[in-house]
């Protein structure tokens, strides 16, 4: 089992300068730094993911180490280093994680404040951790996620900076016929709603196999959640609680949240002089019907000498997503 720890290493939000970093760490020393730390069996068949921080040649990272017994049963060492190769102490550099805990210069630099629903105020319901395929907990970040169901139930969550805008990755249930479910979530402050977001089904729920439908006889659900985004209206200051909360208007049978990334986002830019905007090439600003051919056509005119072209404020969706 051993043998088969190293290449069995994989990213949790890949990195590939940071992968080789770990595997070189490995391969200089000889030595598997999980080893002692196992605190389960690792049966014949069976998959062990264990959260993990490792450290190597100062760099801090988060991965999932995938454990797999494929030939052999091997017995873990259950708390007790007894058996179990030496490790000298400077790299003894593991230790557990869980999702309340941040890394400090690991991953890309960004403008908005992550949120994990499962580690904010609820009184809905916390599903996982779950690693079963097709599973929402399981296709969660973190593998746990916050389901709401019923008018009245939500999840708060508490700034730690100011933020106008917000990021939510969900989940609501399919048509029947596949051809999508819309409705809405409403963000609440201070006991009132000061926007609604907007949810769909439509583009989070595949079916089949490659290249995949949109027609639940054929099983094999996959992809499950959506991201939905929209301005506040006014800039809420760090230590505002913000819900995501089942209204009366919010029709959908239930809803599940992952993660709520917050932004204070800066204000459009203004259209450049001599710029063309797609939206004026007919363009559709709320997202639901496809532009491409506006699209296309601003490109077209922008090859000419001088010509720019560019988006205004507006929604927008990718085809497949």
């Amino acid at each position: 089992m051993f043998s088969q720890f190293h290449k069995n290493v994989f990213w949790s939000d890949p990195d590939q300068h940071a992968i080789d970093a770990v595997r070189a760490h490995v391969a200089e020393r000889g030595v598997d730094p999980v080893l002692g730390l196992m605190r389960r069996p690792v049966t014949r068949s069976r998959r062990e993911e264990l959260p993990v921080k490792i450290i190597a040649r100062g760099l801090t990272a988060s991965v999932v180490a995938v454990l797999a017994a494929t030939t052999m049963a091997q017995p873990s060492f259950a708390g007790s280093t007894a058996g179990a190769p030496s490790i000298p102490a400077a790299h003894q550099s593991v230790e557990r994680l869980d999702s309340t805990q941040t890394l400090s210069g690991v991953g890309a630099r960004v403008p908005f404040a992550e949120y994990q629903a499962e580690d904010a105020r609820t009184n809905g319901t916390v599903l996982g951790p779950d690693r079963a395929y097709g599973t929402l907990a399981a296709e969660a970040v973190g593998r746990r996620a916050v389901r709401l169901q019923g008018a009245g139930k939500y999840v708060e969550f508490t700034l730690k900076r100011p933020a106008n805008a917000v990021n939510v990755r969900y989940s609501i249930p399919d048509s029947a016929d596949g051809a999508g479910l819309d409705s809405s979530l409403s963000v609440v402050v201070g006991g009132r709603a000061i926007q609604s977001l907007p949810v769909t089904s439509r583009y989070s729920w595949y079916y089949g196999v490659y290249p995949w439908t949109n027609t639940p006889a054929d099983g094999g659900r996959r992809q499950l959640y959506d991201d939905s985004r929209v301005m506040l209206g006014k800039t809420l200051p760090a230590g505002t609680r913000v819900r995501l909360q089942v209204g009366a208007a919010d029709t959908a049978p239930w809803y599940v949240i992952d993660v709520a990334d917050f932004e204070l986002v800066a204000p459009p830019v203004a259209q450049p002089a001599g710029s063309l905007s797609v939206l004026d090439l007919g363009a559709d600003p709320t997202g639901r019907k496809d532009s491409s051919d506006a699209i296309q056509a601003a490109l077209d005119q922008a090859r000419r000498p001088a010509g720019r072209s560019g988006f205004r404020a507006a929604r927008s969706q990718s085809p497949g997503t």
